[in-house]
């Protein structure tokens, strides 16, 4: 079950659908860069220029909620998926 669940996310991400007015969405994620490549991915480099804007607005539209045992930026965590 898991597997096909990763198999038609998979399938939806980086795919713009596009809703009323003019507006869309799509799925993206955090793609690591080795610092070591002399070329680097412009698919890779758009989502994580996209993930920084989602970051920008989201930072000046909310108060930051910071995790009292780590210390981490909630917000932040969940645009990047990490921690």
């Amino acid at each position: 079950m898991s597997s096909q669940i990763y198999e038609r996310l998979q399938g939806l991400l980086r795919v713009k659908h596009n809703i009323e007015d003019g507006f869309s969405w799509s799925f993206i994620y955090r793609a690591d860069t080795d610092p070591n490549l002399t070329r680097l991915d412009a698919e890779n480099v758009e989502c994580n220029a996209k993930l920084g804007v989602a970051l920008s607005v989201l930072s000046e539209s909310f108060m930051p909620y910071i995790e009292e045992g780590s210390g981490t930026n909630i917000i932040q965590s969940i645009v990047y998926s990490c921690g």
